[in-house]
């Protein structure tokens, strides 16, 4: 083989390789933690990529990605949902070309939910808590996902920026390929971009809608958007899911971006259309995220402290996003057992068959604050 025909044959061998690497594989999860998910990646080409998924017994289950090419993303984004799961299964995932095996774990009836929000503008800090969720994993192996409260980036509208975000959640996948699945919410730096759709597989449809319910066994999380009309189409289906939920689920949590009761900030909209729903319905807790502190309100029941019907509202953004000081800090609702203060942190929730567990832990895995709860009568 002449010098000229090797170069030209290792040329072609590059560059296929480099358009059909694999990049940015995550699993999302939206409607059944348990029994459905969708796996996603980025490649150069956007023709249909073979895709294994290998369950628990052996038995492989062949799909054909599908690619597209979002607006803004100068590269193929791809998709494959996978149904009719198994509970509390591990499924190894296969992608043509790709010389890694990737694995996820669906939710058994107990187990972990990791939440928190806020990532942006400082990446440095965002891969450290990153580092810090996936050694807690390695740690809990039964943590089967985490609920992104939104702000992922500063522009929402930055491919750049978006880029980064997707490279830095990387580093909670495990040495051996284990991908932390992700629950996607709006934030207020997203507001209606069209990348977040794009990147997170439409949660819940389209761009004015974007708020859904995750179940898990007989807990619901229920995801709203604080950047559509708290009032209207959206304060309507939280009336009619409530209702539903508060005959079907345990458990009922509400997720969002901007709080009801501040540790920063003024109150959101959410204090007039949401919180009296929530009282009203007597859900477990609720998670917000935006002030860029920590907080844990005491127990709150109509403008009150209330230790028998109060729900606490834990947050409030510390994914790695730059800090801010609490200056709600002297605010009734963080009397008592409440608190708020500047720290890095995220929630794991802890589901056992009879109660619930949530501890605060910071970047250094350190738990320093916790909840727990008892099922409520409704």
């Amino acid at each position: 083989m002449n010098n000229k025909l090797y170069i030209l044959l290792f040329g072609f061998f590059f560059i296929s390789s480099a358009f059909g690497a694999v990049k940015y594989p995550m699993v999302l999860f939206e409607k059944d933690l348990s029994s459905s998910a969708v796996f996603i990646f980025h490649q150069d080409l956007s023709r249909p990529i073979d895709v294994v998924v290998t369950d628990e017994s052996g038995q492989k289950f062949n799909y054909k990605s599908k690619g597209k090419n979002p607006f803004g993303v100068p590269c193929c984004v791809h998709e494959i949902e996978l149904n009719n799961l198994q509970a509390g299964a591990k499924y190894k995932i296969n992608v043509s070309g790709e010389n890694r095996t990737f694995w996820f774990s669906t939710a058994k009836k107990t187990g972990r939910i990791l939440l928190g929000g806020d990532s942006r503008s400082d990446s440095k800090m965002r891969v450290k808590m990153n580092l810090a969720i996936k050694d807690y994993v390695k740690k809990y192996p039964d943590t089967y996902a985490l609920i992104h409260g939104g702000d992922y980036i500063k522009n929402g509208w930055s491919w750049s920026q978006w880029k980064c975000w997707l490279e830095d959640y990387q580093q909670t996948t495990s040495e051996d390929g284990r991908l932390l699945p992700l629950i996607p919410i709006r934030g207020n730096h997203e507001y209606l971009s069209f990348y977040f759709n794009s990147l997170f597989s439409r949660p819940s449809g389209g761009i004015y809608k974007n708020y859904y319910v995750s179940q898990w066994d007989d807990l619901s999380f229920i995801h709203l958007n604080t950047n559509l009309s708290h009032a209207g189409n959206q304060k309507d289906w939280l009336k009619r899911r409530l209702k539903e939920l508060g005959h079907t689920s345990k458990w009922i949590i509400p997720n969002y971006h901007r709080p009801a009761f501040p540790g920063v900030k003024k109150p959101g909209d959410a204090l007039r259309y949401w919180v009296p729903l929530f009282e009203k319905h007597q859900v477990d807790v609720v998670f917000e995220s935006d002030g860029h502190v920590y907080k844990k309100t005491a127990p709150v029941f109509k403008g009150k402290i209330d230790h028998q019907k109060g729900i606490r509202y834990l947050g409030e953004g510390g994914l790695g996003v730059p800090l801010r000081e609490p200056e709600k800090a002297s605010a009734w609702y963080f009397s008592g057992d409440g608190r708020v203060e500047k720290k890095y942190h995220f929630f794991s929730l802890e589901k056992q068959l009879d109660k619930i567990f949530i501890q605060s832990v910071d970047e250094n895995l350190k738990v320093f604050d916790s909840v727990q709860l008892q099922p409520r009568k409704r």
